[in-house]
Protein backbone atom coordinates (compact mmCIF):
# COMPACT_ATOMS: atom_id res chain seq x y z
CA UNK A 1 0.00 0.00 0.00
CA UNK A 2 2.83 2.40 0.84
CA UNK A 3 4.33 1.98 -2.62
CA UNK A 4 1.06 2.98 -4.25
CA UNK A 5 0.56 6.06 -2.08
CA UNK A 6 4.16 7.19 -1.84
CA UNK A 7 4.41 9.27 -5.04
CA UNK A 8 1.35 11.35 -4.17
CA UNK A 9 2.28 11.62 -0.51
CA UNK A 10 5.84 12.69 -1.34
CA UNK A 11 4.53 15.52 -3.53
CA UNK A 12 2.05 16.50 -0.80
CA UNK A 13 4.81 16.43 1.83
CA UNK A 14 7.36 18.38 -0.19
CA UNK A 15 4.79 21.07 -1.03
CA UNK A 16 4.38 21.95 2.64
CA UNK A 17 0.76 20.87 2.86
CA UNK A 18 1.25 18.11 5.46
CA UNK A 19 0.31 19.42 8.89
CA UNK A 20 1.49 16.32 10.73
CA UNK A 21 5.21 16.59 10.06
CA UNK A 22 7.19 16.31 13.24
CA UNK A 23 4.36 14.65 15.14
CA UNK A 24 4.39 11.12 13.84
CA UNK A 25 6.66 8.61 12.27
CA UNK A 26 6.17 7.79 8.63
CA UNK A 27 4.96 4.51 7.20
CA UNK A 28 8.04 4.60 5.00
CA UNK A 29 10.32 4.13 7.99
CA UNK A 30 8.41 0.95 8.89
CA UNK A 31 8.90 -0.67 5.50
CA UNK A 32 11.89 -2.43 4.05
CA UNK A 33 12.02 0.06 1.17
CA UNK A 34 15.70 -0.61 0.50
CA UNK A 35 14.65 -4.14 -0.47
CA UNK A 36 12.11 -2.90 -3.03
CA UNK A 37 13.02 -3.01 -6.72
CA UNK A 38 16.17 -0.97 -7.34
CA UNK A 39 14.44 1.81 -9.29
CA UNK A 40 11.90 2.33 -6.51
CA UNK A 41 14.49 2.30 -3.72
CA UNK A 42 16.68 4.75 -5.65
CA UNK A 43 13.71 7.05 -6.22
CA UNK A 44 12.98 7.15 -2.49
CA UNK A 45 16.62 7.82 -1.65
CA UNK A 46 16.78 10.56 -4.29
CA UNK A 47 13.60 12.17 -2.96
CA UNK A 48 14.85 12.19 0.64
CA UNK A 49 18.26 13.59 -0.32
CA UNK A 50 16.83 16.22 -2.66
CA UNK A 51 14.17 17.30 -0.18
CA UNK A 52 16.77 17.56 2.59
CA UNK A 53 19.20 19.47 0.35
CA UNK A 54 16.48 21.92 -0.75
CA UNK A 55 15.27 22.39 2.83
CA UNK A 56 18.80 23.30 3.93
CA UNK A 57 19.31 25.71 1.04
CA UNK A 58 16.00 27.52 1.62
CA UNK A 59 16.31 30.53 3.97
CA UNK A 60 12.65 30.03 4.97
CA UNK A 61 11.84 26.33 4.40
CA UNK A 62 8.20 25.27 4.54
CA UNK A 63 8.97 22.93 7.44
CA UNK A 64 11.33 23.41 10.35
CA UNK A 65 14.75 21.95 9.57
CA UNK A 66 14.60 19.75 12.68
CA UNK A 67 11.32 18.15 11.49
CA UNK A 68 12.72 17.37 8.03
CA UNK A 69 15.94 16.11 9.66
CA UNK A 70 14.01 13.70 11.87
CA UNK A 71 11.85 12.42 9.04
CA UNK A 72 14.83 11.89 6.71
CA UNK A 73 16.95 10.18 9.38
CA UNK A 74 14.03 7.96 10.36
CA UNK A 75 13.23 7.10 6.74
CA UNK A 76 16.87 6.38 5.88
CA UNK A 77 17.31 4.44 9.11
CA UNK A 78 20.69 6.13 9.46
CA UNK A 79 22.30 9.47 10.22
CA UNK A 80 25.00 9.07 7.57
CA UNK A 81 23.06 9.97 4.39
CA UNK A 82 21.56 13.06 6.03
CA UNK A 83 24.86 14.21 7.48
CA UNK A 84 26.60 13.60 4.14
CA UNK A 85 24.24 16.03 2.41
CA UNK A 86 24.85 18.64 5.11
CA UNK A 87 28.62 18.11 4.98
CA UNK A 88 28.65 18.61 1.20
CA UNK A 89 26.84 21.96 1.42
CA UNK A 90 28.83 25.15 0.81
CA UNK A 91 30.31 26.77 3.92
CA UNK A 92 29.03 30.08 5.22
CA UNK A 93 25.61 29.97 3.63
CA UNK A 94 22.06 29.23 4.58
CA UNK A 95 22.96 25.65 5.38
CA UNK A 96 25.38 26.80 8.10
CA UNK A 97 22.75 29.11 9.59
CA UNK A 98 20.31 26.21 9.74
CA UNK A 99 23.01 24.06 11.35
CA UNK A 100 23.56 26.69 14.05
CA UNK A 101 19.82 26.97 14.67
CA UNK A 102 19.47 23.20 14.80
CA UNK A 103 22.36 22.81 17.26
CA UNK A 104 20.89 25.54 19.49
CA UNK A 105 17.47 23.86 19.33
CA UNK A 106 18.99 20.45 20.13
CA UNK A 107 20.87 21.84 23.12
CA UNK A 108 17.73 23.59 24.37
CA UNK A 109 15.57 20.47 24.10
CA UNK A 110 18.28 18.31 25.67
CA UNK A 111 18.57 20.61 28.68
CA UNK A 112 14.78 20.81 29.06
CA UNK A 113 14.40 17.00 29.06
Amino acid sequence: MVRRLLPEFSAFLASGRFDGIGYQSTALSRTAWREWPREQAEAIEDFLDTWWRETLADPEPVYDVSAVWELCVESHGSLAPVLDVWAAAPRGGTEDRHLGDWVAYSELTASAG
